[in-house]
């Protein structure tokens, strides 16, 4: 099966500080993948890069096609979507709104398949201050999707979510995959990529520690040592 996405050697240095070091990670079509590590393990530093955010050295391709040295905005027309940990939704327009301004060639019938997609058909006429932390982060995946991307890039839509928000969007992910567009989900809530994704990459101190499946990834000793910030002690 050929990959929708695929990164090789990406890495990302600030001055003298190796952020991300070599990640390898493809993503296959219909894929639900997560992206797991503890605080400053890289995460959100290898989106920006893919997204073309910030400089980094290695390969980035979509659709077997490179994305290097193309801005941010050249890489969303060719497919890649991504979502931000705070939520900037237009305070002055509707939910429905929000997703028409973002909507491929102002597609209204993408718009209502969206809205039903992430469950805010009855939320389509709110302002954005009307809604809940969870509905505020389901109108920001949509909005993201009504671009028709090849591959959706989320970052932390679990934050400030209880259980069972935790728990309902998951499937709403998973409804995303297995309708055709692979995400890409980097979140803190273990219990979150743990139960929804099919494979899990662990990142830590910038470089890929361990990928598999969930039950692979739980039993890993070094994500284990990872999340317990033993990771320092055992290199040493």
């Amino acid at each position: 099966m050929t990959s929708v996405f695929r990164a090789q050697g990406v890495s990302v240095s600030f001055g003298g500080v190796r952020a991300v070091v070599g990640v390898d990670l493809e993503i296959e079509p219909g894929e639900l993948m997560g992206l797991i590590g503890p605080n400053g393990a890289g995460k959100t530093t290898f989106i920006d890069a893919v997204t073309g955010f910030v400089r980094y050295e290695g390969t980035v391709e979509l659709d077997g096609a490179s994305l290097n040295g193309l801005p941010p905005h050249a890489r969303a027309r060719r497919g890649l979507a991504r979502t931000w940990q705070t939520v900037e939704l237009f305070d002055d327009l509707t939910v429905r709104e929000n997703l028409t301004v973002a909507a491929k060639d102002g597609g209204q019938a993408s718009v209502d398949g969206e809205l039903e997609l992430l469950d805010l058909k009855t939320s389509a006429e709110a302002m954005p201050w009307e809604l809940t932390q969870a509905q505020r982060k389901r109108a920001g995946i949509a909005r993201a999707l009504v671009a028709r991307p090849r591959l959706l890039l989320l970052d932390e839509p679990g934050a400030g979510l209880d259980t069972r928000q935790s728990a309902e969007l998951g499937e709403l992910l998973q409804n995303i995959a297995t309708s055709g567009t692979p995400v890409l989900l980097v979140d803190h809530d273990m219990g979150l990529v743990l139960n929804t994704c099919e494979r899990v990459v662990v990142m830590d101190s910038g470089s890929v520690i361990a990928h598999g499946t969930p039950a692979q990834v739980r039993g890993d000793e070094r994500v284990i040592a990872a999340y317990l910030g033993h990771s320092s002690a055992g290199a040493a």
